[in-house]
């Protein structure tokens, strides 16, 4: 039976007031005051429990898939990040001893002076990988140390192009966005968070927080100058920061380094030994396709190729494929891949991963409407922005190469590109600026 009538005149306005002030009553109480704590105390536990559950999320990355990080590929077999990761060298503080870049993060975490971590990469060097094996390996202790949790690293992973926007990057706001997104993930938790929630915020204990694709974003020069003397001020014994991107997004950081507490890394190419245990678990994980041979690829032809592991992986993926003929290491050569590295470089993302570079894609939309405008034909429909993206990038780089190879004997400097695009395509200043920061990244 109903204990409103909501036909009968006030009734329900009554209810209402009525059960207020018994409320009220009831809180102002000894034994209200005593279920109080008791709720406060189960909203405390519910929000170290919802940290607990990101955390295991983090954890569970281990097992997901190295493109997209997904927990299935659509397209791919099984290629879990924690068999298939082979760790890259870091160039930091000794030139001539580049270390693991895993290593490099323990050793930075066991220093006394809080700073924040600066990881640059060329595109397609393991950058993202590395970063999410960081933040998992960090969760595993986090969930399994027997010390307090206030004791124990808690990681924080943020998607730059997600997380951080052009007007509110606080580290309390880009926390709580990447807290939120991962809680939220369709495809992990989906627990439902509003921005609003407590558990939204770094635990009263230690924390790292790892901004992974920092070039995935167009902050102003000045902006991203703020952005790291913000994180060199918060940083502290129990706030860290690591930041990863590719060198022409850091450039601001690279040279205030000394300045803003700024550590620096720079993931090395592939060397042979690391190429090769690579390609062992690609053949191990991808046990329906064909298995590639080291001696396929270690020749004079792949050398240089191989050095690259989105490359790596290019190679290993035609070759690999159970369609391919018997004697497919002979028909792909070095140049079919470089030429397929250029588009992928071109789209700013490896088209397996289902990601997008928003910066590199708005740039090369400007791009290929300028070219359009401009008469240049790009063969690709012009509804096919798929396809026509990434070849009106091709294009600029196409010219940029040009025209380096012209001026062998000097550097080409960023005003040359901006002439460039004046001089053919007639762009405007801030039309020009967007396109020469997505050329500039995809090379």
């Amino acid at each position: 039976e109903a204990l409103v009538n909501g036909s009968v005149g006030t009734a329900k306005s009554e209810f209402e007031a009525d059960f207020s002030a018994n409320y009220a009553s009831l809180m102002a109480s000894t034994a209200g005051k005593a279920l109080a704590d008791g709720m406060a105390a189960m909203d405390v536990r519910r929000t170290e429990l919802t940290r607990m559950l990101i955390a295991q999320d983090t954890l569970s990355w281990m097992n997901r898939h190295v493109l997209g990080n997904v927990r299935q590929h659509a397209e791919l077999g099984p290629m879990p990040l924690g068999s298939m990761y082979v760790e890259p060298l870091v160039i930091a503080d000794a030139p001539d001893q580049p270390l693991p870049i895993q290593h490099w993060f323990e050793l930075e975490l066991a220093r006394p002076e809080p700073s924040v971590l600066v990881v640059s990469a060329d595109f397609g060097h393991g950058k993202s990988l590395s970063a999410r094996y960081w933040a998992s390996r960090l969760a595993l202790r986090y969930l399994q140390a027997s010390e307090p949790s206030v004791d124990c690293w808690y990681p924080v992973y943020v998607r730059a192009s997600e997380d951080l926007t052009a007007t509110d990057n606080t580290v309390e706001a880009i926390v709580a966005r990447a807290m939120r997104r991962q809680a939220n993930d369709p495809d992990g938790l989906q627990l439902g968070l509003s921005m609003r929630d407590d558990a939204l915020t770094l635990p009263a204990g230690r924390a790292f927080v790892i901004i992974d694709g920092f070039d995935e974003i167009a902050l102003p020069p000045a902006e991203i100058e703020k952005f790291f003397r913000m994180l060199s001020d918060e940083s502290s014994a129990t706030r860290r920061f690591a930041v990863l991107g590719r060198p022409e997004s850091l450039y601001e950081a690279i040279a205030m380094a000394e300045h803003w507490r700024i550590r620096l890394s720079q993931v090395q190419p592939f060397e042979a030994e690391l190429a090769a245990a690579w390609l062992r678990n690609w053949n191990r994980n991808n046990t329906e396709r064909r298995s590639v041979a080291w001696e396929a690829l270690d020749t004079a032809e792949f050398s240089e190729l191989i050095k690259t592991p989105v490359l790596l992986f290019m190679a290993a993926f035609t070759l690999s494929d159970p369609k391919a003929k018997a004697d497919a290491a002979e028909v792909v050569d070095a140049t079919t891949l470089y030429e397929s590295f250029c588009k992928t470089m071109a789209r700013g993302k490896l088209e397996q991963s289902g990601e997008r570079h928003k910066v590199i894609e708005k740039s090369a939309s400007l791009l290929a409407e300028a070219l359009e405008k401009a008469g240049w034909r790009l063969g690709a429909a012009p509804d096919d922005k798929q396809e026509l993206l990434p070849q009106a990038m091709l294009w600029l780089m196409s010219r940029v190469a040009w025209e380096v190879y012209q001026r062998r004997d000097s550097s080409l400097r960023k005003r040359h590109i901006e002439d460039l695009l004046e001089r053919i395509l007639d762009l405007s200043d801030t039309h020009t600026d967007a396109v020469v920061v997505g050329s500039l990244l995809a090379l």
